[in-house]
């Protein structure tokens, strides 16, 4: 896979190559990319495929190995530590956190709904969220 950048004189330089491997496994599918420059692997995963993002796979509370904690309830209320946080919606693999003072971060998920944990990378983050991503467990009732 190449990756390429037009310039304004049209003419397209490379950014990156990428070699493209797919992994099945049953009746699921992902990608992965190893970068020919630097090692680098990316994984690919398809959001319009019910396995990787059931319906409602977000919701409940979350515990990391840290202890940190984070909520997503049916009303589209997020908490951290039993907090309230503020509100989300989910648009494909993505949580969007907007705060009461109207600051919006975005939270990138990978879930495994076969281990039923959730992977979240958080970006640069309103009121102390940061940049850090964790391994999440569902707490179980």
């Amino acid at each position: 896979m190449r990756i390429y950048d037009a310039s304004s004189s049209k003419k397209h330089k490379l950014i990156a190559e990428d070699f493209a491997v797919l992994q099945t496994e049953g009746d699921k599918y992902f990608w992965f990319l190893g970068s020919t420059e630097n090692g680098d692997i990316h994984s690919i995963f398809p959001l319009n495929v019910e396995y990787w993002f059931p319906k409602n796979w977000y919701l409940g509370k979350w515990i990391a190995a840290d202890n940190s904690e984070i909520e997503l309830d049916a009303d589209g209320i997020v908490s951290i530590h039993g907090n309230v946080f503020g509100t989300y919606t989910i648009s494909d693999n993505r949580i969007l956190v907007k705060t009461p003072d109207n600051k919006e971060d975005a939270a990138y998920c990978i879930y495994n709904s076969d281990e039923d944990y959730l992977v979240i990378t958080f970006t640069s983050g309103p009121n102390g969220m940061g940049e850090n991503a964790a391994v999440f467990t569902r707490e179980k009732d």
